[in-house]
């Protein structure tokens, strides 16, 4: 399999890599950054069966069957390797798919009207055609934009399926921003877990949508990585920059998928709520036990602690995590904290909520198989903390005073923020005080 990939980068943009690497590869397809089932609950949403619809640099893969046989019948085809083009006529135009079609066409210069497509779909085009940031690679993918922009009609949408290098993205967003078109990147875990340990990046599908451009009017950029509510960023660096972090932190939970941390200690992560990058929601400790054991054979779980103990021993000191590892009877364990400043329903709603990122950070064969993670705690909620007062001192910044159920009744705490797991002081209220 190795030796169908380009040796040198510029390789990706040339017809004539593509004609050999699909005649070594013959009838079976490849699948750049997973399948139509992977990628359908994402670019069903912006795609409509009556929308005619672009499919460029379309290779051999399956895409543009399942989206026909899907119910998107006005769909055309184009890729500049002919002996792709001669395949999928052959594979996939039968008498029960009339009017799919397949052409030899370049994206950069194609035959179509102005204004002929409510869609131009994208997968993995954008990323071969750009491999770096060089002059004339920039000027072939603004070649590239001009033609989408002169094919789509307006509201039409520009569907890419790409893995986002810096450059890429920040050479696709600042274009179409300066053009007034919105742009909504949504990250696929879908796509990626469906190629198991061979794709470490994110994949991302963004959809850009055509508007005229209005001077008064700010472009809309938003992201939504986790799959639940979209959110809007301010800037082209504000987006380029969350892209960048959820690629870093992709990547240091596929290394850690496959290695025991215990040599090292623990690995610490802050979770922030979208919209709120100010204060972590969440902090998360990832410690394993001393094992020679494969990841693949490792087990794994989730231990929240309630509100107000996270500053004992048990829970602050590496020690005492390891003391709480043992007892909990697995390789390796995340350490939940509930952040102050913010507020938590109860123990469920945790849970529902950190279930997807808890994953992440599993063994390889829970990571890959996507099992569900159990979570353990003290008892049945989350514990509760009530904010007495909070304010800045010269001497010692941020501090808060707070009430916390403790074993013996309700404590009240002194805390510096500087130190947030050390009491500085603490009195046990009496009733009627």
């Amino acid at each position: 399999m190795f030796n169908l990939l380009p040796k040198t980068k510029s390789e990706f943009t040339e017809t004539d890599y593509w004609d050999k690497f699909f005649k070594k590869r013959g009838d079976k397809a490849f699948e750049w950054y997973g399948e139509y089932v992977e990628l359908c609950s994402i670019i069903n949403k912006y795609m409509k069966v009556t929308d005619n619809i672009l499919n460029i640099g379309c290779g051999n893969s399956k895409l543009s069957a399942d989206l026909y046989d899907g119910g998107f019948k006005n769909l055309k085809n184009i890729d500049m390797s002919e002996v792709v083009i001669k395949n999928m006529n052959k594979k996939y135009c039968t008498p029960k798919r009339p009017g799919l079609t397949f052409e030899q066409m370049d994206a950069l210069n194609t035959t179509y009207d102005n204004e002929q497509f409510n869609v131009v779909l994208d997968k993995g085009t954008l990323d071969a055609l750009m491999p770096d940031n060089k002059e004339d690679t920039v000027e072939r993918i603004d070649k590239l934009f001009k033609e989408v922009d002169r094919l789509l009609k307006q509201g039409g949408r520009y569907i890419i399926i790409s893995l986002l290098q810096e450059h890429i993205v920040r050479h696709l967003s600042t274009y179409f921003n300066s053009l007034g078109w919105m742009l909504r990147i949504t990250r696929c875990k879908e796509a990626e877990h469906s190629a198991g340990r061979s794709l470490i990046q994110p994949v991302f599908v963004v959809v850009v949508t055509k508007f005229k451009k209005n001077p008064n009017i700010t472009p809309v950029l938003e992201i939504n990585f986790n799959g639940d509510k979209t959110h809007r960023v301010t800037s082209t660096d504000a987006l380029i920059s969350a892209v960048r972090t959820e690629q870093q932190v992709a990547l240091l939970c596929c290394g850690l998928s496959n290695s025991n941390i215990s040599s090292t200690g623990s690995l610490t992560l802050d979770v922030y709520a979208p919209g709120n990058p100010d204060i972590p929601r969440y902090t998360l400790v990832v410690i394993d036990k001393p094992s020679t054991k494969s990841t693949d054979d490792m087990t794994y779980a989730a231990f929240i602690i309630p509100q107000g103990r996270e500053c004992e021993w048990t829970f602050s000191s590496d020690e005492g995590r390891q003391v709480l590892l043992a007892n909990c009877k697995v390789d390796r364990l995340t350490i939940i904290t509930l952040n102050r400043s913010h507020e938590f329903p109860d123990l469920k709603s945790v849970q529902d909520e950190l279930a997807g990122t808890v994953v992440e950070l599993a063994p390889s064969s829970i990571r890959e198989s996507r099992k569900k993670v159990p979570f353990l705690s003290l008892g049945g909620d989350i514990g509760k903390r009530h904010v007495v007062v909070k304010g800045e001192s010269e001497w010692s910044g941020g501090y808060v005073v707070e009430e916390v159920e403790g074993e013996d009744g309700i404590l009240r705490r002194l805390i510096f923020m500087k130190t947030p797991y050390v009491i500085q002081s603490e009195i046990r209220l009496q009733e009627g005080m």
